[in-house]
């Protein structure tokens, strides 16, 4: 709602992908597109959403994910596969960190513990809300942010997936 209601986003299409295969909330979280003026649902995401039906899920085609993260501007992501994918297009990154008050296991406790995360919390290329209250500055930051140091991406890109010279 917050980007919705700024000034400075007003112009700019908010896409909201939930990750198709995500398990059930211990809270209500039930995105009502009408509510918001400038973000949309997924439109490949939208009857897996709101049906959960798993031959939608099975039918599902990720060929247009790709230009979905190359076209975008930002991109705001949990701890999961979208981070990574942002992060191989050279995109800014926001990553919500909050603690959500319902589930033991949320992206701050596992940013803070998991040591497997520690390059991407230590990354200064990259941008964390930690609180809903940071979240509208953190996103404003990202918006005028202009540099995209390619090196530091690759940095982490490098310690996430291994390459070698093998078929």
């Amino acid at each position: 709602k917050l980007m919705s209601d700024n000034k400075e986003f007003s112009n700019i299409k908010i896409v909201y992908r939930p990750h198709p295969f995500r398990e059930k909330r211990d809270c209500y979280d039930k995105f009502e597109e009408n509510k918001f003026k400038n973000v949309i649902l997924d439109p490949q995401i939208k009857d897996i959403y709101y049906t959960k039906k798993s031959n939608d899920i099975q039918n599902l085609k990720l060929d247009y994910y790709p230009s979905l993260i190359q076209n975008a501007l930002f991109i705001i992501a949990p701890l999961s596969t979208m981070l990574l994918e942002s992060l191989i297009f050279y995109k800014k990154v926001l990553i919500l960190s909050h603690n959500d008050d319902f589930h033991y296991t949320t992206p701050h406790r596992n940013l803070k513990y998991f040591e497997h995360l520690q390059p991407i919390r230590k990354s200064k290329l990259l941008s964390f809300s930690y609180d809903k209250t940071d979240l509208l500055e953190k996103l404003k930051f990202l918006l005028n942010s202009k540099n995209i140091n390619y090196k530091e991406y690759d940095k982490i890109i490098d310690y996430i997936l291994y390459y070698d010279q093998l078929d």
